[in-house]
């Protein structure tokens, strides 16, 4: 059985928002030469993944893990979702459960239609 959330994340980091040209220009070479050393658990949607204001999640209730999540911008357009392809996940690589979700962010429980409804939106 599963339950489904949906939060804003308020507390994002925005890059370099508040960074001069060359702290910009610094953490740019350095992610791009670790990139190269590590491989990146979301090669295909990693770039898309700070423009993201909301987030729906799709949890299993016995275990309380994460199986899927929708990624929707500002205007709760579809931008990214996990697993897909050979994209892992941004919430899935971590160790909350449903109840740390519900414990830390602002949550609405959605119906599950409108997830799978969303879900579809990236093929």
């Amino acid at each position: 059985m599963m339950k489904y959330l949906e939060f804003r994340l308020t507390n994002k980091n925005k890059n370099y928002e508040n960074k001069n040209l060359f702290k910009k220009m610094l953490f740019d070479l350095l992610e791009f030469l670790l990139e190269k050393i590590i491989p990146i658990s979301n090669p295909i949607q990693s770039k898309l993944i700070d423009k993201v204001e909301y987030w729906m999640i799709e949890f299993e209730i016995l275990s309380g893990n994460p199986i899927r999540e929708i990624g929707l911008d500002i205007n709760k357009n579809v931008i990214v979702k996990f697993p897909f392809k050979n994209d892992y996940g941004y919430w899935l690589d971590n160790n909350l459960t449903l109840n740390d979700f519900i414990a830390k962010f602002e949550t609405k429980e959605i119906k599950q239609t409108d997830f799978e409804e969303n879900w579809m939106k990236i093929i």
